[in-house]
This record gives structure tokens, C-alpha cells and sequence, in this order.
């Protein structure tokens, strides 16, 4: 399989690599350019100097924008990553809301105390939120929680008292 992050890795240290071959050559041909007898081999030697020194500039920019790419593309997962978790606790809370919702409007004595326990309901759920474990308890733990934190008791429902009766 492809990994991409591995492939920059390795070409990131063969840039460095190669990088710190021309810098030896150039001072190789630096030395020799000061040590030459003539005009001809100081210009011969000056002329590969520029070929290294190109080739040496040309590496370091293209492990620069390596590395930047890596970067980004560290950035990108991570922002990713951070858009999935968020939709993924809006849609815990969703879930949750809507399933004590429906037992809060069915088990409450009265709207006032339906519209109260919802309100408190809100306020619990935003409070989680704030945690970073939010969600990730099963979901009926999460719904058996909360009631208990509302005081909500949830009375049978009517398939299991028939099964109760006929046992």
C-alpha cells in the first residue's frame, strides 16, 4: 500500500543528504578555485561551483516545501479530525436529547414540570459537551444517566408489564 508520509520521510532525508554532498563539493571546489595555478582551472573550478551551488539551492528549497507539505497536511488531518468529533457530539446530543425528550414528555406529571426537566435537560447536556469524554459511553448508559440526574422514572412499558402479568 502507498504511504505517502513515509515516501516524504525518505525523500526528505535524501535531500538532506544530498544537501550536505554538494556543501562538501563546493568547499571542495572552493579550496581548489584558491589553490589553482592558473586562470583557465580557477574559472573551470569557478563554473562547477556554480553548478554545485544551483544544485545545492534546488535541494534546500525542494526539502523546505517538502517539509511545509508535511506540515499542511498534518494540519489538514488534524482539522479533520477535530470537524469529525464535532459532528460525531452533535450527533450524541442529538440523540440523546431526543430520546430523554420523549420519555420526559411521557413520564412528566404535568407541561410545567416537562418544560423544567427539558430545560434542566439542556443544561446538563451543555455542560457535557465541555468534557472531552462526552459521548463516548454507550449510548443507553448515557440516557439511563441523565434520567437518573433529572429524577426521571421511567414506568414500564406496556409489553413488558403484559409479559410481568403472564408470568
Amino acid at each position: 500500500m502507498f504511504d505517502a508520509t513515509e515516501m516524504t520521510e525518505r525523500f526528505t532525508r535524501g535531500l538532506a543528504e544530498f544537501s550536505e554532498l554538494c556543501l562538501a563539493s563546493a568547499r571542495d571546489l572552493v579550496a581548489r578555485q584558491v589553490a589553482a595555478e592558473n586562470a583557465a582551472e580557477a574559472a573551470s573550478c569557478a563554473a562547477a561551483l556554480h553548478k554545485v551551488g544551483r544544485s545545492l539551492r534546488q535541494s534546500m528549497a525542494l526539502e523546505a516545501r517538502l517539509r511545509r507539505d508535511r506540515d499542511a497536511a498534518r494540519r489538514e488531518a488534524q482539522a479533520e479530525l477535530v470537524v469529525a468529533d464535532e459532528k460525531r457530539r452533535k450527533h450524541r446530543r442529538a440523540q440523546v436529547e431526543a430520546a430523554v425528550g420523549r420519555l420526559i414528555w411521557t413520564e412528566a406529571e404535568s407541561e410545567q414540570i416537562a418544560e423544567g426537566l427539558m430545560g434542566e435537560l439542556d443544561d446538563l447536556l451543555n455542560e457535557e459537551l465541555l468534557t472531552e469524554a462526552f459521548g463516548e459511553e454507550p449510548l443507553e448508559t448515557h440516557i439511563a444517566r441523565l434520567l437518573d440526574r433529572l429524577g426521571v422514572i421511567v414506568s414500564p412499558a406496556p409489553a413488558e408489564e403484559r409479559r410481568r402479568s403472564s408470568a
